[in-house]
C-alpha cells in the first residue's frame, strides 16, 4: 500500500511539473535553463540589430518558444508604423530571422523618392498598361540589394515578381547568400523598401 502511495505521489509530481511547462495562451515551453540568454538579452539583441533603443519602441511580446526542437525567443515590437519581428536562438543569442514591415505604409514625398533604397531616376521608370509609371524590375532589384548591403555577384537564386499588396503595386525580390534567405517588398511606384525579411535557411 505504501508503494502505491509513493507511485501516486510520483505521478502527481510529474503532472505538476508538466503543468509548470504551460505558458499563457496555450504554448508549451521549458523554464529557461541556466544557459538561456533570457528575454531581456533577447530584446537587447533585437534592438541593437534594428538600431533602436528600448525608449524608442513599444514591446508587444517576448516569448520563449520551440521550433524544430530548438529553443528560441520571439521578440515583437513597434516603432512608429514599423513592426519588427525577431527569432533569436535562446542559447547562443544568434538572430535566426527578422522581419521589418511598414504596417501603415505611406510613400515618400515626391514622385521619384526612394527613401532608404536610394533615389530612382526617371530612366528607371516603366509604364504600365494603365498608364501608371512603375520602376523597372532591375531598379527594384538594385534598391533591395543596396538596402541589404549585398553585392549581386554574391547572390544566388534571385527571383523578382510584380504583385499587389494592400492596394500597393510592389516588386517581391528574393535571393540567397550562403544559408541566409533575403525577401524584400519594393514599392513599384517610388522604389521605397516597404518590408524585408532575413532568415537563416537551415
Amino acid at each position: 500500500m505504501r508503494k502505491m502511495n509513493k507511485k501516486k505521489m510520483a505521478l502527481t509530481a510529474s503532472a505538476l511539473a508538466l503543468g509548470a511547462l504551460l505558458f499563457a495562451g496555450g504554448s508549451v515551453f521549458a523554464a529557461p535553463s541556466g544557459n538561456y540568454i533570457g528575454s531581456e538579452k533577447a530584446q537587447q539583441i533585437a534592438l541593437e540589430n534594428a538600431g533602436l533603443s528600448a525608449g524608442d519602441v513599444t514591446f508587444i511580446r517576448t516569448k520563449l518558444d520551440y521550433d524544430d526542437g530548438r529553443a528560441e525567443y520571439e521578440v515583437e515590437f513597434y516603432q512608429g508604423s514599423m513592426e519588427y519581428d525577431y527569432e533569436i536562438d535562446a542559447v547562443s543569442g544568434a538572430i535566426l530571422s527578422y522581419d521589418h514591415d511598414a504596417e501603415y505604409y505611406e510613400p515618400s514625398a515626391g514622385s521619384g523618392s526612394a527613401g532608404a533604397a536610394g533615389s530612382v531616376s526617371s530612366n528607371t521608370k516603366a509604364a504600365s498598361a494603365a498608364g501608371t509609371e512603375y520602376i523597372t524590375a532591375e531598379a527594384a532589384r538594385q534598391a533591395a540589394l543596396k538596402h541589404a548591403g549585398i553585392a549581386e555577384g554574391d547572390t544566388r537564386r534571385m527571383e523578382i515578381e510584380f504583385d499587389y499588396d494592400h492596394g500597393y503595386a510592389v516588386y517581391e525580390v528574393e535571393w540567397k547568400v550562403g544559408w541566409t534567405e533575403y525577401s524584400y517588398e519594393i514599392n513599384a511606384s517610388t522604389g521605397d523598401v516597404m518590408g524585408y525579411e532575413v532568415e537563416l535557411d537551415d
